[in-house]
């Protein structure tokens, strides 16, 4: 059964190798994933920073409808996800 399995994957590979534009696509995704990570990291420690800034400043303001039990700043964790949530615009 695994034998099947292996042969499929192989075979996927075989068929990406025929493509050429598919293979420099993902020549250069691979080469570019480093660059990306460095950025994510980036993007994490300015998150990190604006949530502690958070904690500092609103850490005690009174639940109200924006702000509730579930978003606040009342935490680290609670309040990087709040920071997520409104930088992706969701649950506006």
């Amino acid at each position: 059964m695994t034998i099947f399995r292996i042969l499929r994957i192989l075979r996927v590979v075989r068929l990406l190798q025929r493509f050429e534009n598919i293979q420099v696509l993902l020549d250069s995704l691979i080469l570019i994933t480093p660059n990306i990570l460095h950025v994510v990291m980036l993007l994490g420690l300015v998150m990190y920073v604006y949530a502690l800034v958070g904690i500092y400043m609103f850490a005690k303001t009174s639940r109200r409808e924006e702000l509730d039990s579930k978003n606040n700043f009342s935490g680290l964790g609670r309040s990087f996800l709040v920071l997520v949530r409104y930088s992706t615009g969701e649950d506006f």
